[in-house]
């Protein structure tokens, strides 16, 4: 009978008689106190009213008595993301820590329970004194910390500061003989991260002269010296200890409770052993920039947010319709990040992508299984030579890929000649203007190492931003001491995700090959290849930061769009930060 009354509230509900389905649910809850359906169709009946405790509480209650179903665990992400509540609820941070096994809801829920860690911690980070105090002891001990930042980057320069001043003075406290037991969870999650952000932290003398007073003794090591070893090595010296001694630290770590790590470890020597294919890249400039991404792979990640839009909902914003079955090329795929986004949304697409570093594809190859995909072909493959996959495709995706070409206009005619006459193009380039900055900031770094690019080195560069990472948490107003090297301009470039990896800034800063650009330039190349620009898409927070040109200069002529862009890019300096981002399709005549 109950069943019968959730239907009607439910049909009430797709009416949007919202508080008259909530009444019916209430009905149903005083017969079964403990209907999931209930609870559930309430809490979501309560969001689109807007009343975020009641939906809330529901939701919660949905949850309790489901057991953390995935389904009620995806509503409730749903619903909490649309509250933007910005409190600390501890029952909502323990229902974001069951939705991270569901791998299609790890990034939303990362995400949420970042900002509920945020909340809980507001007021050191409000007033952080950099000392290893009472409440930086709590920080690190939190559990919801070391779930965070074994998933993603840290991207907060506050933070960053605090996590390596305790790793220190935990390796200080180990060297003295202290027990350090309930810090084992955020070292091992420290080496997840570092994992992940290609070594970004630099050792300082003071470290090294703490780990050269660690026990040598290798398998019978306790685990926190094992997690202080890992937490100093580069990558490859951690791959090898995993190889090394597996079966030892995978004791250890399994008797800890640290299996994530043992995970992590895992997929990172997997990555480094490449994809197992052989390859053709012949093009000289191609095997430069092949060898320069075998060494820095890039985005590193552990899980993918994904909120793509369908390609069906791509066609249908320029009014086009789609092949049921339409093929995909993803044309220089990196390591995968973008194609499993797609994938996940677009299921019943064939997807080719292509790339040539075979340990990006190795890395891409691993987190589609990690994903379930099974929609993808991954090859190393040159776009110079896309012809010769004998095929067509409906949509081709190539950001931040064609400018690393010899000849962006080669890659960009080899790609125009396998796009299927009514299909669509995403692309990404640089913008010249926006990357001005950049030069300043790679001559500091040169300067600030006294090197040349040839001289460089990885320690080099961590050793640099280090010390950018000190400026940027004493000096938070970019005033006095540091004007110079920090002028408002370059702000922005301080804050994006690349600034937080090593490989970031590699490809950020010293890639051997890439192409700039301005809207006009960008118009000579496409009409050189033949094709037509269709639209920009504009970042939100970018959208957000310039609504005030942008709505007051509306476009008005798509065939004139690109020199309209120009103009805008002139009003709003980093408009482009990223790069300019945009779907273009074959001029009517090809």
């Amino acid at each position: 009978m109950t069943q019968d009354y959730i239907n009607s509230c439910n049909k009430l509900m797709e009416q949007g008689k919202y508080q008259e389905a909530i009444n019916g649910f209430d009905f149903v809850l005083r017969m079964d106190p403990a209907s999931v359906a209930a609870f559930a169709g309430m809490a979501r009946c309560h969001a689109h009213l807007k009343n975020w405790q009641q939906a809330l509480t529901a939701g919660l209650n949905a949850l309790g008595h489901g057991g953390h179903r995935q389904v009620d665990l995806e509503n409730f992400i749903a619903i909490l993301k649309q509250s933007e509540l910005q409190s600390y609820v501890g029952l909502i941070e323990d229902a974001l820590k069951a939705a991270l096994p569901y791998p299609l809801l790890e990034y939303a829920a990362i995400e949420l329970l970042i900002n509920q860690f945020s909340a809980k911690h507001q007021a050191l980070f409000a007033n952080p004194k950099m000392v290893f105090n009472a409440p930086l002891k709590k920080l690190l001990q939190d559990d919801s910390l070391c779930q965070i930042i074994q998933r993603t980057p840290v991207t907060d320069y506050t933070l960053e500061k605090m996590l390596l001043l305790g790793r220190k003075e935990l390796l200080q406290q180990v060297v003295d003989g202290k027990d350090i037991s309930p810090y084992w969870p955020f070292l091992s999650a420290m080496v997840s991260l570092r994992l992940l952000n290609d070594d970004l932290y630099s050792t300082d003398d003071a470290e090294q002269d703490l780990l050269n007073k660690l026990t040598q003794e290798t398998d019978n090591c306790p685990i926190e010296v094992w997690l202080l070893r890992l937490n100093f090595a580069t990558g490859a010296q951690t791959v090898a200890m995993w190889q090394q001694h597996q079966q030892a630290l995978s004791a250890i770590l399994t008797q800890a409770g640290l299996n994530h790590l043992i995970d992590d470890l895992t997929f990172h020597t997997q990555v480094s052993g490449g994809y197992g294919q052989s390859d053709n890249i012949s093009q000289s400039t191609s095997k430069t920039v092949q060898s320069f991404y075998t060494e820095n792979p890039y985005p590193k990640y552990r899980m993918v947010g994904v909120n793509t839009i369908s390609i069906d909902q791509i066609f249908n914003q320029f009014d086009r319709q789609v092949n049921a079955n339409a093929k995909v090329l993803i044309a220089g795929c990196g390591t995968g990040k973008q194609v499993i986004n797609f994938a996940v949304s677009s299921p019943q697409t064939q997807i080719v992508a292509i790339d040539l570093s075979p340990v990006s594809l190795a890395y891409a190859r691993l987190m589609a299984e990690r994903y379930n995909i099974r929609n993808v072909e991954f090859k190393i493959f040159d776009i110079l030579q896309v012809a010769e996959l004998k095929d067509s495709f409906d949509y081709i995706i190539s950001t931040g890929v064609l400018h690393h070409l010899e000849s962006p206009q080669a890659g960009l005619n080899a790609l125009n000649s396998v796009l299927k006459p009514d299909g669509l193009m995403y692309l990404g380039f640089y913008s010249s203007q926006v990357r001005k900055e950049l030069v300043e900031i790679k001559n500091n770094v040169l300067d600030y190492l006294d090197t040349d690019e040839a001289g460089l080195t990885p320690v080099g560069v961590s050793r640099w931003r280090a010390q950018l990472a000190v400026q940027l948490t004493t000096q938070s107003t970019m005033q006095s001491t540091v004007q110079s090297t920090m002028q408002a301009p370059q702000r922005a470039w301080y804050q994006v995700d690349d600034f937080f990896s090593l490989n970031g800034l590699y490809d950020l800063l010293f890639h051997p090959q890439q192409a700039e650009y301005t809207p006009i330039e960008l118009k000579t190349l496409l009409d050189n290849s033949g094709l037509n620009f269709e639209a920009m898409l504009i970042k939100p927070d970018a959208q957000a930061k310039y609504q005030a040109p942008l709505t007051a200069n509306p476009l008005k002529d798509k065939a004139t769009a690109l020199v309209y862009w120009h103009k805008m890019e002139q009003l709003c300096p980093d408009l482009f930060i990223g790069m300019y981002s945009f779907y273009v399709s074959k001029a009517i005549n090809q």
